[in-house]
């Protein structure tokens, strides 16, 4: 995968650069009937605006097992027995090329009684030639392990942050690529639903839908916590 420099995503203030590169909403349902899922469905219910063309590439999938619906431009939708995605991929997305929890959101209103009992969002960037510490320093250690046979590894790190009403994993992980070292940053923002009835557990997750842009800035200082050198 190729991951280029566009301005425009995320630039914290040391000035290091946070492109994200692939972000998605997951509902989880009891089961979940994938055959609903076709280009027909999403467009007559809203679901998806008619300016999204199929993908030549990739032909509609409709199936018992798993349905899947490309469209050009990094959207794909697809549902198994036990979820639906919505993900949106591209260079360095800003907030405002997100549409794809307006569409997870069009979907709940379109399937209001499906069993649903979590959702979560799950969000992909990267960050290139920056002032950011290389994990082996994040990890501060002195251990003989840090080197075996005069190499040092390549380092990923997990976190998780139990938090109110949600849980956050962080993973952070080096590598190379063409343009150089980068650090590949996934979290997954995972809510569960209690809500005692139907109708209050479909507000409670277009509500929390709602605050996705939150979840994103938190994403971002988690990873500009995580990476920045200590000062």
């Amino acid at each position: 995968m190729r991951f280029d420099t566009v301005p425009g995503a995320f630039v914290d203030s040391s000035e290091a650069q946070i492109d994200l590169f692939e972000f998605s909403v997951v509902v989880v349902a009891q089961a979940n009937n994938p055959t609903i899922l076709n280009p027909d469905f999403l467009r007559h219910n809203g679901i998806v605006g008619t300016q999204w063309r199929l993908s030549e590439d990739h032909p509609p999938i409709t199936t018992p097992p798993l349905s899947e619906v490309t469209f050009e431009g990094g959207l794909i939708v697809r549902a198994d027995p036990i979820r639906v995605t919505f993900e949106q991929q591209g260079s360095a997305l800003s907030p405002e090329d997100i549409e794809c929890v307006d569409m997870a959101k069009g979907y709940l209103k379109t399937v209001p009684h499906a069993p649903y009992i979590a959702f979560g969002i799950n969000l992909k960037a990267v960050v290139l030639n920056s002032p950011l510490s290389q994990l082996s320093n994040v990890l501060r250690s002195n251990g003989s392990w840090m080197t075996f046979e005069s190499i040092v590894p390549r380092f990923e790190l997990r976190a998780i942050y139990e938090m109110e009403r949600k849980r956050l994993t962080l993973e952070l992980q080096e590598g190379q690529n063409e343009l150089g070292s980068f650090r590949l940053c996934q979290a997954n923002i995972h809510r569960g639903i209690a809500e005692p009835n139907q109708q209050m557990r479909m507000n409670s997750m277009l509500s929390s839908l709602d605050s996705w842009r939150n979840d994103l800035d938190e994403f971002r200082a988690l990873v500009t916590q995580s990476l920045l050198p200590s000062r």
